[in-house]
């Protein structure tokens, strides 16, 4: 929570300052889309870092002012049209398979896409070109099961019940060829957790991996 408050004030100047350069009438076309590229991932890091310090003062579950009903299945309709473009630029097969029916249930709506997106980043992250990711939404009749399964390299066993440990990674040729400071899984675990959820992950090495995200279903 604290290195959360001291990233606030710098990116806040960040922004502020890229904000002003966008005013400027006689920006070039080039310093204006590198501007605007700073002014989104500022604001996007801004909420980022807002989540996880709510998260810190959460102990067990989320306050119940901060959730609403929401359509698991539209949540994920919406996530996949980026995804299917970030697949295809990898030349990845990207599918789907969701419910044609509305699935409720009671979510901080930001929080569970940054997990639902961490899952989807790394996959496409840890797969190489002419692999496979898919995103599957099943239920049951109190919960709902969100799954995320790539053709990737796959984790080794001895790695597999660490992975979703703070600062965690696999390993240091991973790390250095495809970046990352061990948070993203840790993030994922958390805030499906505040939910009163569960995430677990299977993997085969060289084979690829699927997470699983459980939540309570709402209208069940």
């Amino acid at each position: 929570a604290d290195a959360s408050h001291e990233l606030r004030a710098p990116l806040a100047a960040i922004l502020s300052n890229a904000q002003v350069g966008l005013l400027a009438p006689t920006c070039d076309e080039i310093p204006r889309q590198r501007l605007e590229k700073i002014v989104n991932l500022t604001k996007s890091m801004t909420v980022l870092i807002g989540h996880l310090l709510l998260l810190a003062r959460q102990s067990s579950k989320l306050n119940p002012e901060l959730l609403q009903t929401v359509n698991i299945v539209q949540v994920l309709i919406d996530l996949v049209p980026n995804y299917q473009d970030l697949a295809t630029e990898k030349d990845l097969t990207f599918y789907t398979q969701l419910p044609q029916k509305s699935i409720l249930i009671r979510a901080e709506p930001e929080l569970l896409r940054q997990a639902i997106e961490n899952l989807l980043n790394n996959a496409i992250k840890y797969t190489n070109s002419g692999g496979t990711i898919s995103l599957k939404l099943i239920y049951e009749f109190r919960w709902v099961m969100i799954t995320v399964t790539d053709t990737g390299m796959g984790i080794p066993p001895e790695d597999l019940p660490h992975i979703f440990d703070r600062f965690y990674r696999v390993d240091q040729a991973r790390t250095r060829k495809t970046g990352g400071f061990g948070l993203g899984l840790a993030i994922v675990k958390q805030i499906i957790e505040a939910h009163q959820g569960y995430v677990r992950a299977t993997s085969t090495l060289g084979v690829g991996s699927t997470f699983t995200l459980e939540l309570p279903r709402l209208d069940s």
